[in-house]
């Protein structure tokens, strides 16, 4: 009897392990929208549907981006939010999301992960965009209807099987019999579990919408100087930019650190020095003429409240710092975007001549894991 059995769940798990057996008559007729039927024609999209858009796509529309009929979709979006206070902005959009039924998976210097309802992930993108400046919106949308649905059926045989091994457990006419039939139902047992968690998982993936929120910082508040003031030496807008400079090597007597390679062509800055690496990390030197009776204090607020206001960072820290053996200032900031953190680090020093002072500006910034990887090189540099 053992015998036949196994010969009958031989059968049983090879129809479990086909994903070609669904009666696809039982699937209701669906109409797509014309992006998935685009992308269901290429060769690159025949299961994923991307949509990019604008701020103004997302401000007059209140509902429609994901959109809830026969097929089982699993929605993944993200954007950019520009707000005054991070930490408020990052409060709301937790509370926001309880209130919706939803929760958060991560939050991480402004990057945040959010599970929202799919039915109320319209609601959760309107009332976001009223917190702050919402901007680099996306949405993708994988179909997994063909999925669940097989393994609904494949965990309904199992179960069938499972049921069926019990009773032949029952009737098992020897020690020998029985662990054999044991051991098979613990096989069916761990498979069921394993395909359930899996059926569990994308049905989640479908009834929760996974939105990836970077929330930066407008502008943080410093001690002293204002944005007018900054405004008015047009040079700090060239912080933290990649911009190619005419010299051949480092200003200032400095070394080029490990790693990098300096950069001669495009745009050309007078005074200046650029290098780069290969993981997108840039070293750069360079000086202005700046009125002689401004002091080192003066630049130092001066550049931060230039990094804040007009380039986005925010967590400006300052410490005392040498530049070629002079007194000098380390400033430090971060920046999120939807790609990640980037840090950033300046050391700045201002050197007496006849007629303007010189303004000396030691620029390293990268994204997060690249600085921490040449960070001590550069510090090297400037340690000598």
């Amino acid at each position: 009897m053992v015998k036949k059995f196994f010969c009958f769940a031989a059968g049983a798990m090879l129809f479990c392990g086909c994903s070609n057996v669904i009666d696809r008559d039982t699937v209701a007729d669906y109409a797509p929208p014309a992006e998935a039927v685009a992308m269901r024609d290429s060769a690159a999209g025949a299961r994923m549907m991307k949509v990019s858009n604008s701020m103004a796509v997302v401000s007059e529309s209140t509902s429609g981006f994901f959109q809830q009929g026969s097929r089982m979709m699993a929605y993944t979006a993200g954007f950019t939010l520009t707000v005054k206070s991070k930490d408020k902005a990052l409060d709301e959009l937790k509370t926001l999301a309880e209130k919706l039924g939803g929760y958060l998976v991560s939050s991480a210097r402004g990057n945040m992960q959010i599970k929202i309802p799919v039915n109320k992930a319209d609601e959760f993108l309107k009332t976001s965009g009223s917190y702050g400046k919402l901007s680099d919106f996306r949405i993708s949308a994988e179909d997994l209807t063909d999925t669940i649905t097989d393994l609904g059926v494949r965990l309904d045989n199992l179960r069938k099987l499972r049921t069926r091994l019990t009773e032949l457990l029952a009737k098992a006419k020897n020690v020998d019999e029985m662990l054999k039939v044991e051991r098979e139902l613990n096989r069916i047992t761990t498979e069921i579990e394993r395909m359930d968690a899996q059926l569990q998982n994308n049905k989640n993936r479908v009834d929760f919408v996974t939105f990836d929120v970077a929330v930066i910082e407008e502008h943080g508040v410093l001690p002293t100087g204002t944005p007018q003031a900054v405004n008015q030496f047009k040079f700090l807008k060239n912080l933290s930019s990649a911009l190619v400079g005419d010299e051949d090597e480092p200003c200032f007597g400095l070394a080029l650190p490990e790693n990098f390679v300096a950069v001669r062509e495009g745009r050309l800055q007078s005074d200046s020095f650029a290098a780069t690496t290969s993981d997108d990390c840039i070293f750069r030197t360079w000086e202005v003429d700046v009125p002689d009776d401004s002091s080192l204090n003066f630049w130092e607020n001066m550049v931060c409240r230039a990094l804040t206001t007009l380039h986005a960072y925010s967590n400006v820290k300052t410490f005392p710092a040498e530049l070629n053996g002079k007194k000098a200032v380390k400033i430090t900031a971060e920046l999120t975007t939807s790609g990640g953190v980037q840090h950033y680090m300046a050391v700045i020093s201002v050197k007496p001549s006849c007629g303007d002072d010189e303004l000396r500006i030691v620029e390293f910034f990268g994204p997060e894991a690249a600085f921490a990887k040449h960070e001590k090189a550069v510090n090297a540099v400037l340690s000598k």
